[in-house]
């Protein structure tokens, strides 16, 4: 129960100290650290294509960590709602993909 408290307690801070609202700031950290996604490109180990989570990003790890300590600023805010846009419109095509895939396998199968 814990970690759940401490959980919620970070996405509480997250979403003050950054302007995001706490439902977008939730949704933000699971597509970007929790979700585990189909079809990226992995040329470290030459595969075009694996299954798994985003490579870290050292400008997003800095911006989270420090936005789990304090208000930033707006010009820092503005990133962060600029992130926000951009990943959760993806992550919206992405489940559209992933349903859309799964209503065409059925319907080749009648």
């Amino acid at each position: 129960m814990n970690d759940l408290n401490a959980s919620q307690s970070e996405g509480r801070a997250f979403s003050k100290n950054t302007g995001l609202s706490l439902e977008d700031a939730v949704d933000l950290k699971t597509y970007l650290f929790l979700t585990d996604h189909v079809n990226l490109p992995d040329t470290k180990n030459g595969k075009y294509y694996y299954k798994g989570y985003f490579h870290p990003d050292m400008h997003v790890a800095y911006g989270w960590e420090k936005a789990l300590k304090a208000e930033l600023s707006p010009v820092e805010k503005a990133w962060f709602e600029q992130l926000k846009v951009h990943e959760l419109a993806e992550s919206k095509m992405m489940r559209c993909k992933k349903e859309c895939r799964i209503v065409k396998l059925n319907r080749g199968n009648q």
